[in-house]
């Protein structure tokens, strides 16, 4: 069962269940048919291996079909965070050569400002399909999914992922996790992250089941462990959260819950324990095709602020700005070698080869293992904003800031948020000292250019901003000076 052959469904057990959710109910037999369908319209629309097609949709079914349509036909799917404006949608379909879109129908239009082809989906079951045959064997090192992440650099990046670094991430996730047949996994987090994606793929990897709410609504979510009683599921810290305030308890049945993605609050985690939820801490990015290190609620009293040790045969060490490996207890950048790092960004081969160097890839994290070999973490890619499980690189919001007119200097910075774990503030510098600008008036000037994530929750006007002797902003100095407030 546990074979590259799996993402073509010719290794599941046809009449075990596929897909749950309060609409559809599918075994993998019927899934199958609907990915063949699908795959043979796709087809008959001039869809080939040669193509890279993005993926604009919710996280249901059909998103899920499309991807394996895709694979079917060995096209290269690339997927897309429809929370984003239509600019940054523009600037990544362009960014990773897309010439064709498959949109969602309830997705609000992308707008013809660029030269592909736009497929609004589900499909009319009468239009033109090829017939499609269960695809042949699958090159284990070839390209099989684009997912876009936020860089230090201001521009999103594709990270290419091919079959085998999702095989291996599966694996050696499997150590931690335990799979059976029987399993049933909640898509709790959106397919076109990693936490979501990496759900799809180990489903299908271990021939399980996979339940999908009407939304990512926590309402939503409770309502699908009630009627379907999930055995596995993946958060980040805001929806537990929420889960927790709501009065929300696990199902009997649902073993593990993978929390990770952000700041963790230690209190969080063990008023989760005391409610019942198994929770499993995890480590990782979209570079390494999921987590890469884990903690047991067993372990968490003991090291309530690691994210765990390297799940084996993954291996994590910390290193000097010269990326030598430097001893226990010493901070540093983390750095991860594992079978299932990432290829390399998409089309950025100087970008790549500054992330990963002799079998490493080097993280942007900042943190220190213990004499233990467990994991802290001290700073998350040093300025990165991780915001309801949503990454914020702050420089792309200060460039938009500063083409206000009554702005001339602008800082963002994360604040830490009961709710949100962080949320996104911005310090500005005004132009006239007597010239006042309102919150809701700069995020009604942010909206149009920014998804929503982005927007600056916080507002603080300053004289000058902190600037080290490179004129470099000091976001430490600002997040210190303003924690708490």
């Amino acid at each position: 069962m546990f074979s590259i052959n799996a993402f073509l469904l010719k290794t599941q057990e046809l009449s075990y269940p596929a897909i749950n959710s309060n609409s559809d109910q599918l075994n993998y037999e019927e899934f199958q048919k609907k990915v063949l369908k699908t795959a043979g319209i796709l087809s008959a629309m001039g869809l080939s291996d040669k193509d890279n097609i993005a993926i604009i949709g919710n996280s249901d079914a059909d998103f899920i079909i499309n991807l394996l349509a895709l694979w079917q036909i060995k096209a290269l799917p690339v997927l897309i965070n429809p929370r984003l404006t239509n600019n940054e949608i523009e600037e990544q379909i362009i960014t990773t050569d897309c010439k064709v879109v498959l949109q969602n129908r309830m997705i609000k239009s992308i707008g013809p400002s660029f030269d592909a082809k736009v497929f609004s989906y589900p499909f009319d079951e009468e239009l033109e399909q090829d017939d499609i045959e269960p695809g042949e064997e699958l090159n284990p090192e070839d390209t099989a999914v684009i997912i876009f992440t936020s860089g230090a650099s201001g521009n999103s990046k594709g990270v290419e992922l091919s079959f085998n670094n999702l095989l291996q991430s599966a694996r050696i996730g499997d150590k931690i996790i335990h799979h059976n047949k029987e399993d049933r996994w909640l898509a709790s987090l959106p397919f076109y992250h990693i936490g979501g994606f990496s759900i799809i793929s180990r489903a299908l990897l271990f021939g399980t089941s996979i339940i999908i709410p009407e939304s990512l609504q926590i309402q939503d979510l409770a309502e699908v462990m009630k009627n379907f009683n999930p055995t596995l599921c993946s958060f980040v810290p805001t929806q537990l959260k929420r889960m927790l305030e709501a009065d929300i308890l696990p199902n009997d049945e649902l073993r593990i819950t993978l929390l990770g993605g952000g700041f963790i609050d230690q209190r969080l985690v063990f008023d989760a324990i005391s409610d019942g939820w198994n929770i499993t801490k995890v480590y990782g990015s979209t570079e390494t095709s999921s987590f890469v290190s884990s903690i047991s609620d067993e372990e968490i009293y003991d090291k309530p602020r690691s994210v765990g040790t390297a799940v084996k045969p993954n291996q994590i060490i910390i290193v000097n700005e010269n990326r030598f490996q430097i001893p226990w207890g010493e901070v540093g950048e983390i750095a991860v070698s594992s079978a299932a790092v990432m290829k390399g960004y998409y089309n950025d081969e100087d970008e790549t080869e500054k992330k990963i160097e002799d079998g490493f890839y080097f993280t942007g994290d900042i943190g220190f293992v213990d004499a233990n070999g467990y994991l802290f973490i001290e700073a998350r890619r040093t300025d990165l904003i991780v915001t309801g499980g949503e990454n914020v690189n702050p420089n792309e919001v200060e460039k938009r800031l500063i083409e206000h007119p009554e702005i001339v200097d602008a800082a963002v910075f994360p604040l830490k948020d009961d709710d949100w774990g962080e949320i996104v503030a911005a310090a500005i510098v005004l132009k006239d000292e007597k010239s006042t600008i309102e919150l809701n008036d700069l995020q009604e000037f942010l909206k149009d250019d920014l998804a929503g994530f982005k927007i600056p929750k916080k507002l603080i006007v300053e004289k000058e901003l902190p600037r080290n002797e490179l004129e470099k902003i000091l976001r430490s100095k600002l997040i210190k000076k303003y924690e708490g407030i």
